[in-house]
């Protein structure tokens, strides 16, 4: 089935029911009677939390959000539990997309400070900021990295928008800076929260982070598929990493745990030794 307005009551049911029997299944039963490949574009506006958001049935990750609830799955969850115990810190997120996490934790934050460079993703996140313009969201259309440069860009192929990456073939040349020197050029400090989703990126968006981690000492959301021994020379030495404890697939757990630094997998809350008291 395509989603649509005269569908959408069964989404709505289908969500409701996976909540009330959380089992195995429930995702392959959404992908049967609504496969994301095949959905034509139909916009529309749902709360996720407390904002609101413009979502379209032929974007993934909007897909996703229509089953879930939200864009983030336990990460995001658990990210707004952190960054609310936090009290209102200031929050970069690198590798913003549409908004999904900026927006999220925003009404938990000081100021969130926005890093988009790709130019179409970057018209839904002000769509989306539009959207809730009384949070404190500001968007900067570069992104970060090791040094200041314009890098080659591929886009994101089909209804996987935002998951564009930086590659020597890229047809496009996007923005590049290093990070240490661009947040003072701006005068972002005191950061509590760090997300960094980059699509393979995220070594060089922590080598140009180096100072401002060691400094603000953030807790840092990001996603890799690094064993964390690499991820760790990344960083100061008393971090730690986390990862939720998953069940039945797309987890609902708002429970961390620790691993070790042979793990690897795609989401990792890094924890500086003093903030360990946030995930207890």
């Amino acid at each position: 089935m395509q989603i649509s307005a005269n569908t959408l009551p069964i989404v709505y049911a289908l969500r409701a029911a996976r909540r009330l029997v959380p089992v195995r299944g429930w995702e392959r039963a959404f992908r049967t009677a609504f496969p994301p490949d095949t959905q034509r574009p139909f916009f529309f506006k749902m709360k996720i939390f407390e904002s609101i958001f413009a979502m379209d049935a032929a974007s993934y990750l909007d897909w996703y959000a229509l089953f879930y609830g939200h864009h983030g799955g336990s990460d995001l969850v658990l990210a707004r539990q952190i960054v609310s115990r936090l009290g209102h810190p200031v929050v970069v997120d690198v590798g913003a997309n549409a908004g999904h996490y900026s927006i999220a934790l925003a009404p938990l934050s000081r100021v969130v400070h926005a890093f988009e460079p790709d130019p179409d993703v970057l018209k839904r996140l002000f769509a989306n900021i539009e959207l809730n313009a009384h949070l404190q969201i500001k968007v900067h259309g570069v992104a970060l990295g090791a040094a200041d440069e314009e890098l080659p860009f591929t886009p994101s192929p089909g209804n996987n928008r935002g998951v564009g990456v930086f590659s020597n073939d890229g047809p496009v040349l996007l923005p590049v800076r290093r990070g240490d020197d661009y947040l003072a050029r701006h005068e972002i400090s005191g950061i509590g929260f760090l997300k960094i989703d980059v699509e393979w990126f995220e070594f060089p968006v922590l080598a140009g982070l180096r100072q401002t981690i060691e400094r603000d000492r953030p807790v840092i959301l990001l996603e890799t598929d690094k064993p964390m021994s690499r991820v760790g020379d990344q960083l100061p030495r008393d971090y730690r990493f986390f990862a939720h404890r998953r069940r039945y697939g797309f987890s609902n757990s708002t429970i961390l745990r620790s691993v070790d630094e042979e793990y690897s997998d795609s989401d990792i809350f890094c924890i500086p030794s003093e903030s360990m008291h946030l995930v207890d």
